[in-house]
């Protein structure tokens, strides 16, 4: 059996603690057939089936299989398929090595940045098959292709794109090893722990200089997320809350890091 997914034009946002107009959703309407279609949930789902019928010759129709999503982001979609991981060790339980998955240590750098950018390079890609196909090891660019006239234009946006904005940086660039793992461990929780971040920042910027008006603001050792890393408004998204008349930024951590100018607050 098949189903449709549909948006609804509310959201709650988790910023602001509050539900507001569903990103794209115009202000002066609602309407409720807005698809969620396969490529939607390749980044922010796991898998799902579908059934693509050719309507005519330009067109076709997608429809996705009932009770074959799976919500969230698993361990496949990092790791590779799992079932004969699974299978050996719950059959040979003193077995400590990890059998039959893909481990970040065996890939290179570009392989380990691949893994990520499936889900985090932007708006600006097109797919050229599904990358609910693509297993780590593989070449991203075999799954995807720019097109800079699309939705955001070739604009580097805060939104989504974090790949591109790490892979400008000098950070990045002056290294030969760094990747979104350098800072990011997936199976751990510390979104939010500044000081934390700023600790692995230190790992690597162990001697740093900074000018006086600086040095005034303080806490420079447990925070140099909000100076190097800030939160930038998505030039893609925003959105309009109940009794507001203008749209409200959608606000999200720069993954460009670099020397921002000191803002007096």
């Amino acid at each position: 059996m098949s189903v449709n997914y549909y948006e609804l034009p509310l959201s709650y946002f988790a910023a602001i603690k509050n539900w507001a107009i569903s990103p794209g959703f115009p202000k002066e309407s609602f309407y409720y057939d807005r698809a969620i279609t396969s490529r939607c949930l390749e980044c922010h789902a796991s898998y799902v089936a579908i059934k693509i019928t050719q309507k005519s010759t330009f067109s076709k129709d997608e429809e996705m299989e009932k009770g074959a999503i799976i919500y969230g982001i698993d361990c496949e979609r990092c790791h590779g398929p799992g079932k004969q991981h699974v299978v050996f060790h719950m059959e040979n339980p003193e077995e400590k090595t990890a059998k039959f998955i893909t481990l970040y240590k065996t890939l290179t750098r570009k392989q380990k940045m691949d893994v990520c950018a499936v889900c985090h390079s932007g708006n600006t890609l097109v797919a050229q098959r599904s990358v609910f196909g693509f297993q780590p090891g593989d070449d991203l660019e075999a799954y995807y292709s720019q097109d800079f006239t699309g939705f955001g234009g070739g604009n580097i946006d805060v939104h989504g794109n974090q790949s591109a904005m790490l892979e400008g940086s000098n950070c990045y660039r002056k290294s030969e090893n760094m990747t979104c793992q350098s800072c990011h461990n997936t199976h751990e929780n510390i979104k939010g722990n500044l000081s934390l971040y700023s600790q692995r920042c230190i790992n690597c910027h162990k001697s740093t200089s900074h000018s006086k008006a600086t040095l005034a603001k303080g806490s420079l050792r447990t925070n140099c997320i909000d100076c190097h890393m800030p939160k930038e408004s998505s030039k893609l998204i925003t959105f309009q809350q109940a009794g507001k008349d203008h749209l409200s930024p959608y606000r999200l951590r720069s993954h460009h890091i670099a020397i921002y100018p000191v803002i007096n607050k």
